[in-house]
């Protein structure tokens, strides 16, 4: 699993966002992926929201990750679902909502 993890980071997002060989190396060795969600339209009604969970290996602590808006076609996506709750009250309330599912 650990490879697979290197792996998806040195490719990054396909965009502009990725680990070197050596960032990514260091990152598995110092950290595991205990759970993630991937935005899942047929779940999250399309809010764009994503997330993982890791684990520091050396001192147990607990890190949760929550993706941002990556690039354009995702900025597009989070917009339709999120503007007006963003605009009418700062919050992505479906964002929210995903996350306390």
């Amino acid at each position: 699993m650990q490879n697979v993890i290197k792996t998806r980071l040195e490719q990054g997002n396909t965009h502009t966002n990725f680990f070197t060989p050596v960032q990514a190396e260091q990152f598995t060795k110092d950290f595991e992926v205990v759970t993630q969600y991937r935005n899942d339209p047929l779940i999250d009604g399309d809010t764009g929201f994503s997330a993982t969970l890791f684990k520091n290996r050396s001192t147990g602590g607990y890190t949760l990750s929550i993706r941002s808006t990556e690039f354009l076609d995702d900025q597009l996506r989070d917009n339709v679902s999120n503007q007006l709750d963003i605009a009418a009250l700062g919050w992505a309330w479906g964002q929210i909502a995903t996350l306390e599912k």
